[in-house]
């Protein structure tokens, strides 16, 4: 039986738009009600700024992600649903923890500090900062992987607790060893994340945005050994984890060093003021940022209920899910943080909010045509991407499903992302936590009720409604802190990207009424020509409406072109 492999569409827009507002004074005769807007000049030098750094991690990202997705194919294809459910399952175990405390909360905590003092050039606090932060995330990472590797066994049996699980003879068992070997990930995804938030704070993405690559890469290759040797070894897949995770850390070393970043390396750095500054805001951002990842545990405990393949039919519709809001909002998100951050550090409120007004639209403008179009193609696309080897036409149905649950949560969860990143901005970790408890405590409740009558659907409804209330809490606490944000030229804005969305769903529609491609090369076709076609017309019909953006992104890549003919 063969395997195809797939060098599917990771989809990943550049994302331009940085426009930072320079004066510190609102002119008196502007409406209160609607964004300043800058001299030509400077608009567009400023401009390129973020939208050069959301390209630099956009780019690698893609390539990040399309190398993910094979990982993904393989996996499912080779494997099957009972060993893909207990890889995944054991897998989110090191990657809770990483998100916890690694990416996210490290980055939102960290960075705004870190440009803080570096624009200070206060060299001393900046030591201190730097060795002091690292040490206590080894201080208290080190044990923690020890005791969970140690008391792994009795984690998992009550997690893991349903039928999907205890019913087939060895599952848990196999959860539980590829769990503790691969959680030591966790402690190379920290320091690789460490690493990463220093070079962000640098504004160096590019590096960062690939390293993932070479951690899938090693995946792949051992999937692909498995698979032509007939070595179909669930552990041996799990020590490959462990291995990519050290390729990846070690990708960022030699840039690191070349920064020859300050480290204060006495004892006394770790009860700095600067460390005491992190810990004052991490500890609420691991509250926020920890509810969130727990969300996805009890999303797995939930699936283990139901039938065998139900976490993975989940962990393949977030997958898909994560391509427009990895290569778009985190790519925004990432590259916005430290500039939204310097504006705090100015002082510069219209800058802050100018700021992230315009990378909202940039957002919005990407991130709706995308929800319409996963919306529209899921069937295609889930059996392009995942249909061959063990995984049936029926569990495309399931997935296809799903991901059209997922479609309506891609906008509110970019959202939640871009939002958070202002709060962070501001050293303000609380609220990000206070709204993702809000959003986690309706799942906990509408879930089981939800499942009852829907299924695994029901479980990805109920997610797909916490995000909202979520990204809703955000904007109140916005508005209270800052007041409106622009929200009227939003609200149009919006309804001319859905009016231009039209497009999409009539070139989708087109093809489902004319052409229904049985071959795996004509689905690829086929699915490539609907999303090339729709996004021209999209982005025609968003011109038409005279969409600022979309006029930008053309006047752009008229550019482009016209430097390449030259």
């Amino acid at each position: 039986m063969k395997v195809s492999i797939i060098k599917d569409a990771g989809i990943q827009a550049f994302l331009p738009s940085r426009v930072h507002y320079l004066s510190k004074n609102k002119p008196t005769n502007q409406p209160t009600n609607k964004p300043t807007h800058l001299p030509p000049k400077s608009e567009q030098k400023i401009k390129n700024s973020v939208a050069k750094s959301a390209i630099y991690f956009a780019s690698g990202t893609l390539m990040s992600r399309v190398m993910g997705l094979v990982r993904d194919a393989l996996l499912v294809a080779i494997f099957g649903k009972t060993v893909s459910d207990a890889w995944l399952a054991a897998f989110r175990f090191p990657n809770l923890f990483r998100r916890i405390f690694g990416e996210g909360a490290l980055s939102a905590c960290f960075i705004p500090l870190y440009v803080e003092y570096k624009d200070r050039k206060d060299e001393k606090s900046l030591g201190q900062l730097t060795a002091g932060v690292l040490g206590l995330l080894l201080a208290v990472l080190v044990p923690l992987t020890v005791l969970f590797v140690l008391g792994m066994d009795s984690v998992i049996r009550s997690w893991v607790h349903g039928k999907g699980f205890t019913d087939i003879p060895g599952k848990v068992e196999l959860t539980v060893s590829m769990t503790k070997i691969m959680f030591p990930f966790l402690l190379l995804m920290t320091l690789y994340a460490y690493l990463m938030a220093v070079l962000n704070a640098h504004k160096k993405f590019l590096l960062s945005s690939i390293a993932p690559l070479f951690f899938n890469a090693i995946i792949v290759a051992a999937s692909l050994y498995c698979y032509y040797a007939d070595f179909i070894s669930a552990i041996f897949l799990s020590w490959s984890v462990i291995a990519g995770g050290v390729v990846q850390f070690l990708a960022l070393v030699p840039s690191f060093l070349k920064l020859k970043t300050s480290f204060d390396w006495r004892l006394s750095s770790l009860t700095s003021v600067p460390v005491k500054r992190v810990l004052k805001a991490f500890l609420p951002s691991i509250v926020g940022l920890g509810i969130i990842q727990f969300m996805g545990l009890v999303n797995i405990s939930f699936a283990s209920q139901l039938q065998e393949g139900s976490v993975t039919y989940i962990y393949l519709a977030d997958r898909l899910l994560e391509l427009p809001l990895s290569l778009v909002a985190v790519s925004l998100g990432t590259a916005l943080l430290p500039t939204l951050s310097e504006a705090i550090s100015q002082n510069n409120e219209t800058g802050f909010k100018f700021e992230l007004f315009k990378n909202i639209k940039l957002l919005l403008l990407l991130c709706i045509p995308a929800s319409v179009g996963m919306w529209m193609t899921s069937s295609l696309l889930v059996s392009v991407l995942f249909e061959r080897g063990a995984f049936s036409a029926d569990e495309v149905a399931v997935v296809a499903a799903i991901v059209k649950v997922y479609a309506f949560t891609l906008v509110g969860a970019s959202l939640t992302r871009i939002l958070g990143q202002a709060f962070y901005a501001e050293k303000s970790t609380t609220v990000p936590a206070l709204a993702s408890a809000v959003g986690f405590v309706v799942h906990l409740f509408m879930a089981p009720l939800l499942m009852q009558r829907w299924g695994v659907e029901g479980l990805v409804i109920s997610t797909a409604i916490s995000t909202f209330i979520n990204c809703f809490a955000l904007v109140i606490w916005f508005y209270t802190r800052h007041g409106s944000l622009y929200f009227a030229e939003l609200f149009w804005f919006c309804a001319k990207t859905l009016v231009a969305s039209t497009a999409i769903i009539g070139v989708c529609w087109l093809q489902t009424q004319f052409f229904t491609p049985t071959l795996f090369l004509q689905k690829v076709v086929v699915l490539l020509s609907v999303v090339f076609l729709s996004g021209v017309l999209f982005f025609v019909a968003a011109r038409l409406l005279r969409v600022e953006e979309a006029q930008w992104l053309f006047k752009r890549l008229q550019s482009r072109l016209k430097k390449k003919a030259i």
